[in-house]
């Protein structure tokens, strides 16, 4: 957009008055994000939309092991501790 389609009252497509709904996520500003969702998500395409999540098993192992804080209540130990 232009200056010259404010000056003509042409209105923002997507600001901060816009009354559709908009994307969940928070800038790294601190401020939400403008832009529209994509079509049935909650979040727009920079912010996670377009993400599908992941399908291989090796990807599925590799944010599991991102997630792992301790392995005091793992199923290993749950298991060797029923053994004592």
């Amino acid at each position: 957009m232009t200056n010259s389609n404010l000056e003509k009252n042409i209105p923002l497509r997507f600001g901060p008055d816009w009354p559709g709904q908009r994307c969940d996520a928070k800038t790294r500003k601190g401020t939400a994000c403008q832009k529209p969702p994509l079509t049935g998500k909650a979040r727009c395409r920079l912010h996670g939309g377009l993400s599908t999540g992941l399908k291989t098993p090796e990807g599925k192992a590799r944010i599991a092991a991102a997630h792992w804080k301790h392995g005091r209540r793992s199923k290993t130990l749950t298991e060797a501790r029923k053994q004592i």
